[in-house]
Formats: structure tokens, C-alpha cells, sequence
């Protein structure tokens, strides 16, 4: 129900709209005084419903912060961190399409400073709903894992409620084209 809802209304939205809602959320990303502190970043290759997080990526490379990204591995589908040294490299896709390096090379989660994470909708308390997956869930709850967790959505995607399971994760921080929004309880 959640899911259909939330595909319904991004689907609404027309390429324009979302190219520019897109240049709007990374814009207020980039600002974040975390993001600008952060030296490891690690952002998601985005799919066509999602924020397009290229302009983001760009300006973390010019700032020469390094750049990590997901890629989707083994039978039990986790996220490994990948390096990502320019958006113009040579790319790969995983089994759900998401792009990677194709000469990836692994970076400790422990390094990482801040986690940029996509996800169907967030709600006001920062609670995250993702694809049904469990991915990002199980890669935030990684132990050795100490980056901040920054949610990257349109407005569109912010709910008043989603609920919740005991394996999900929430962020501390959500970052939409309109606002940001801090979860000072996390």
C-alpha cells in the first residue's frame, strides 16, 4: 500500500520537475555543514525515479573528497562500498540495474563519514521506506559502520507516518528539494 502510493506519486512527476527538484535537493545536500566537513561520502547511482544525485557526486570529486558508492553482491544481496573516481568511468550494473565502477575497488565502511541514502519515502521522525529489499537497512545496521545517515528524496516522498519493522534503519538527516529536516533523537 505504502509502496504503490509513494510509486503513484513519483511517477507524477515530469522530467522537468524532477530534473530541477533533483538540482534543488543536491544544492541544500551540498550546503549541509556535514557534507562539507564529511572527507569520505558515500552517495547512491541513482535510478530514474530517484533524486538524480550526479550534481552532488560532481561537487564532492571537485572538493576532492572521495566518493563511495553501493554495489549489490552474493546470493544474500549486501552492499559493498565501492570507490567512485568520476561519473564519466566505465560502469557496470548490478542485478536491480544500479550502476558501479566497473573497476571497483572496496572502501572500509569504517572510513565513511557521511551515507547518503535513497529510499520510497521518510517520514518526520526519519524513519526510511525503502524498495523491500533490505539492502540499505542491513548495510546501515553493519557494525563498524559510524557515518551519519542522510536521507535524499523529493518532497513528494516525505509521509506523515511509515511504518516500521525492527530491522529498519532510520537516518539523521533528511534532504528534500523544499527542506531539511534533523532528527536530533537519533
Amino acid at each position: 500500500m505504502w509502496r504503490g502510493q509513494l510509486r503513484r506519486r513519483l511517477g507524477g512527476l515530469e522530467a522537468q520537475a524532477r530534473r530541477l527538484k533533483s538540482e534543488a535537493a543536491c544544492e541544500r545536500l551540498c550546503q549541509l555543514a556535514e557534507f562539507e566537513q564529511a572527507g569520505t561520502i558515500m552517495m547512491y547511482m541513482s535510478l530514474a525515479s530517484e533524486v538524480d544525485t550526479r550534481p552532488a557526486i560532481e561537487r564532492a570529486l571537485a572538493a576532492g573528497k572521495t566518493v563511495v558508492v553501493g554495489k549489490v553482491v552474493g546470493q544474500d544481496c549486501q552492499i559493498e562500498a565501492v570507490r567512485l573516481s568520476s561519473l564519466h568511468e566505465a560502469m557496470a550494473r548490478d542485478q536491480y540495474g544500479v550502476r558501479y565502477p566497473e573497476d571497483a575497488t572496496s572502501v572500509d565502511v569504517g572510513a565513511i563519514d557521511l551515507v547518503v541514502v535513497p529510499g520510497l519515502g521518510f517520514d518526520g521522525t526519519g524513519n526510511r521506506l525503502g524498495r523491500g529489499g533490505g539492502y540499505y537497512d542491513r548495510f546501515l545496521n553493519t557494525v563498524s559502520l559510524r557515518a551519519l545517515r542522510c536521507g535524499l528524496a523529493f518532497a513528494e516522498q516525505v509521509l506523515e507516518h511509515i511504518p516500521v519493522d525492527e530491522h529498519d534503519q532510520p537516518v539523521h538527516l533528511l534532504v528534500t528539494d523544499e527542506q531539511t529536516h534533523r532528527f536530533v533523537d537519533r
